[in-house]
């Protein structure tokens, strides 16, 4: 499962002028899901997922160096594994002894 929030279409809106007056970024938020899914031991633990800009006005040139994005979310779920009880017992004569453990979470 992805751990974002796909956005299809998001409109930034610039004044001009804005460049010169220090006053030049617009920002968007996108949906980061912690989702307590164990996705593989880092350094492969992760998911990532691309943020291109474009324009529909022929007055609107998008700087070529600085028109995609990528962005990575790092895996924080770890799996935690645990004895299904803290001793076992057994005599010699039963040749064996069942321990067990379980997945706690992950």
């Amino acid at each position: 499962p992805d751990d974002y929030t796909a956005l299809v279409s998001q409109q930034l809106t610039f004044t001009s002028g804005q460049s010169s007056s220090g006053d030049n970024t617009q920002c968007f938020d996108v949906d980061v899901k912690d989702d307590n899914v164990y996705e593989g031991q880092l350094p492969l633990a992760f998911e990532m997922f691309s943020v291109h800009l474009t324009s529909d006005s022929s007055s609107v040139a998008i700087n070529s160096t600085l028109a995609n994005a990528t962005v990575t979310i790092f895996d924080n779920d770890i799996v935690e594994i645990g004895f299904n009880q803290s001793s076992y017992q057994t005599t010699e004569m039963a040749g064996s002894v069942a321990v067990c453990a379980k997945l706690i979470s992950g």
